[in-house]
């Protein structure tokens, strides 16, 4: 038995954009959707046109209001879409317009539960549609690390019909970040192929290791001891300002016995004993400072990690 228009709610595509209502053969709900092609959602009288433009994933995403960092076992999916409003009246735009579910491949659902995006400038966008009224817009939300894009869910509200998008082969760019060995996943650990790496919202460069006898914040090492110094730079990769100090990073020394060291918690300034505690504002130079550690004074080689405490991602550099 065939159901009525008004319980069917129906979505309709089109191979182009229009300003009116969408003509045509209607789709049944939870039909697959594909790139560049415009759908209408929604029930009769609240219709939006919406059109996918592209996807991609990556670790993090600048925007001037926003701090979008992946976080542990995550990755951030990135959507641009097309949104159109084909009536007679003024139609609302904002984070609730639409719905959008990346399922997993254990099928968890992740949800956005973000701000609306302008696709333009990237700041929050909650406006009126005017009839034929275009507007470009992106949606961040954390997805799974890794694993194809199969089956990313769109929907005007909880209670209307969806579309399906299969992503696999379809994120454009690849991301360029290090932990991401094809451009599309995300890992956790990885050596870091030259001084100057991504970790999260920083660009961090490597000045290596020296090793000292003199005092550093008003002690001297102790008898058969000597500091391990090792000087890191930190710059800003997002457009807000982001923030740097001993609570962002986890350090980890080791030596060749195996042996770890406690970390003081002291991130200095490379020249002063003065603690590391303020913002990084986007386009500034990078941040010199270093750690130091009390280590035995016949031990040369060490391997030196840093972890992001926020995502738990962890570069090693030694």
């Amino acid at each position: 038995m065939s159901l009525s228009l008004a319980a069917i709610l129906f979505i309709t595509a089109t191979g182009q954009q229009s300003t009116a209502p969408t003509k045509g053969t209607f789709q049944l709900p939870g039909d697959s959707g594909k790139l560049k092609t415009t759908y209408q959602l929604g029930p009769k009288d609240n219709e939006l046109h919406f059109t996918l433009d592209s996807a991609r994933t990556d670790s993090i995403f600048p925007a001037p209001e926003d701090i979008y960092v992946a976080g542990p076992a995550q990755r951030l999916l990135i959507l641009n879409f097309t949104v159109q409003n084909p009536l007679k009246k003024d139609m609302r735009l904002n984070s609730s317009s639409f719905r959008f579910t990346a399922v997993s491949p254990d099928d968890e659902n992740q949800t956005f539960r973000g701000y609306l995006l302008s696709g333009v400038n990237q700041k929050h966008l909650e406006q009126d549609l005017k009839p034929a009224q275009k507007v470009k817009c992106t949606v961040v939300f954390p997805i799974y690390a890794e694993g194809e894009v199969s089956k990313v869910i769109v929907s005007r509200s909880e209670n209307t019909p969806i579309l399906r998008y299969d992503l696999s082969g379809k994120l454009t760019p690849k991301m360029t970040s290090i932990f991401s060995p094809n451009g599309f996943d995300l890992i956790d650990t990885v050596t870091a192929p030259q001084p100057l790496v991504d970790l999260a919202e920083y660009e961090v460069e490597f000045g290596g290791i020296e090793f000292t006898n003199e005092k550093i914040q008003g002690y001297a090492p102790d008898d058969g001891y000597k500091y391990a110094v090792i000087k890191l730079a930190f710059k800003n990769r997002l457009i807000k300002d982001s923030f740097l100090s001993f609570a962002y990073i986890a350090p980890l020394l080791s030596d060749s016995n195996g042996q770890k060291y406690s970390w003081n918690t002291a991130l200095l300034f490379p020249n002063s004993n003065d603690t590391v505690y303020q913002p990084l504002s986007a386009g500034d130079d990078a941040l010199k400072t270093r750690i130091y550690y009390k280590v035995k004074e016949g031990v040369n080689e060490f391997k030196f990690s840093l972890q992001h405490v926020q995502s738990k991602r962890t570069v090693r550099f030694l």
